[in-house]
């Protein structure tokens, strides 16, 4: 294998294993990265494997979680799958500082990569000692991204990177147990400052590709309750769409006591639940290279028969069987993460999140 995965005791490489079948990793820009790997049970470093086990592979670093043991009738065909994340635990880990004390709530108000290193120093390095991810550390703050006004309480670390990340324009990652912001460049055809991406099947970097418009998971018209009940509850109303094209939701919101705070909610809400368009395509590495002249994270510009688009990078899967490695690319999934549509614009700058 041209990409063998490194096993960790701690900070200390213990195995090299390249004789693994298959390997598939998926790193997401605002989200957990995840992978799956397959290897034969008589393979010399399968002993090595188990959950909560520290990998890295071609530069990811991760945690095992899950362990499927599949025997079949031959040592051929007795094969462990081993499923994971992206190192840190930030799925797991809630964000209780502050909970107990004052508001109840831990606001931070500051630019986003300054709010994002803040949650995960306090729930999971300067926190009790239980708490604490091992190893992990905080890359030195820059100040990078708008400012954000966030409350947190009881969510997980997970929800606030991703929901001040989209708001922001700013990803994340876990490298060498460190935590570090990440920002794409603009490499569209809209801009002069970069060298331009185009990813169209004309240019034959592009093997197959799909389309999506997905309204199933999609709500415009949210009723905002506060702490009262019945007929002495407050509500404001967030959205004005009528007919075929409302969608309704409550949302249930005693922590917001005043008018604007609840449109806050609203606004929030919207973005959250906005109407999916997505693109997954097969890339293939003629012309632009990804890792090279691209990133995850990167505005290109796409060229499809659906759409015209700068769209921004949000995930890259990685399989690799054998000494190949095909790549696959996501290219945005809510209205809200398209950077410039060509038949509309969004304006993101400066977003209220509130709890």
């Amino acid at each position: 294998m041209s990409y063998p995965i490194y096993i960790y005791s701690g900070s200390n490489i213990v195995a090299e294993d390249d004789n693994y079948l298959y390997m598939r990793y998926t790193n997401s820009y605002w989200g957990m990265d995840t992978f799956e790997f397959v290897v034969n049970r008589w393979n010399s470093k399968a002993s090595n494997y188990a959950k909560n086990t520290i990998i890295k592979w071609n530069n990811h670093q991760g945690i095992i979680e899950d362990k499927i043991h599949k025997q079949g009738g031959s040592e051929r065909d007795d094969i462990i799958t081993y499923r994971g994340v992206s190192y840190g635990l930030f799925h797991k880990r809630i964000c209780w500082n502050g909970v107990t004390s004052g508001t109840g709530y831990d606001r931070k108000n500051d630019h986003a990569e300054t709010v994002m290193k803040y949650y995960v120093d306090k729930n999971c390095i300067t926190t009790t000692n239980e708490r604490k991810v091992p190893s992990l550390s905080l890359e030195a703050d820059t100040a990078r991204g708008s400012i954000v006004d966030y409350r947190a309480r009881l969510q997980t670390v997970l929800q606030v990177l991703e929901e001040v990340g989209k708001f922001s324009g700013l990803g994340w990652e876990v490298s060498d147990y460190q935590f570090k912001i990440t920002q794409g460049k603009d490499r569209s055809a809209s801009q002069s400052l970069n060298p331009v991406v185009f990813l169209k099947s004309e240019f034959g970097n592009i093997e197959t590709q799909e389309y999506q418009e997905l309204d199933s998971k999609f709500y415009n018209a949210f009723y905002i309750g506060d702490a009262s009940t019945g007929l002495n509850r407050t509500f404001t109303i967030y959205g004005s769409s009528t007919g075929l094209s409302r969608k309704e939701m409550f949302v249930d919101a005693p922590d917001l006591s005043t008018t604007q705070q609840r449109v806050d909610r609203g606004i929030t809400l919207s973005k959250d639940y906005g109407q999916v368009y997505g693109i997954n395509l097969k890339y293939l590495p003629l012309m632009f290279q990804y890792g090279t002249d691209f990133n995850l994270g990167d505005i290109i510009t796409y060229s499809g028969s659906d759409v015209v688009a700068d769209v921004r990078i949000i995930e890259a899967t990685e399989q690799c069987q054998g000494d190949k490695l095909d790549i696959d690319l996501t290219l945005n999934r809510q209205l809200a993460d398209f950077i410039r549509l060509y038949k509309g614009t969004n304006n993101l700058n400066n977003p209220t999140l509130r709890r």
